[in-house]
């Protein structure tokens, strides 16, 4: 795509740029951009000179805009790629914070799944007398802290 008309204007802020018009139109009706002088390419802009298609995009406003080579991201896309990037870091630490605690959250439902299994067990005994709130409670301690001890056994709270 080449290049056949170079504007110079100036933004209500002051700032100069290139009003850059190419000679055939892209994704679909676009055939003008601006290019301001922050632009990497600012100075190379002249009529004539051939951009690559690659180089222009559509931008998020629905304006074609030409890739300054030196942000790495196209222009008027970098603040949506800079919160994406933040978000996948976020949900990285968020999964590895899950996974740290995953054996302990098993632990935790599996001592309390385990407690309520034994005490329904017991509870069938008609001679069975217990406050079940305090036996649950006893029963679920001892899966916690001494089940699986394999230096220290006690007998379980039945």
């Amino acid at each position: 795509m080449f290049i056949s008309k170079v504007e110079f204007k100036k933004a209500s802020n002051g700032n100069t740029y290139k009003q850059v018009t190419f000679d055939r139109k892209l994704f679909g009706d676009k055939d003008r951009t601006n290019v301001f002088n922050d632009h990497a390419m600012y100075e190379d802009i002249t009529e004539g000179k051939e951009i690559a298609d690659n180089l222009l995009f559509v931008n998020q406003r629905g304006y074609l805009e030409l890739t300054n080579p030196d942000k790495g991201i196209k222009k008027g896309l970098g603040r949506s790629n800079l919160n994406i990037a933040v978000a996948q870091e976020n949900k990285a630490q968020h999964i590895k914070e899950a996974q740290e605690n995953k054996n302990e959250a098993i632990k935790v439902s599996s001592t309390a799944r385990d407690a309520t299994l034994i005490l329904t067990s017991l509870m069938v005994n008609p001679d069975y007398q217990e406050d079940w709130k305090t036996a649950w409670k006893e029963i679920r301690n001892w899966l916690w802290n001494e089940f699986d001890d394999v230096d220290h056994y006690s007998q379980p709270p039945l």
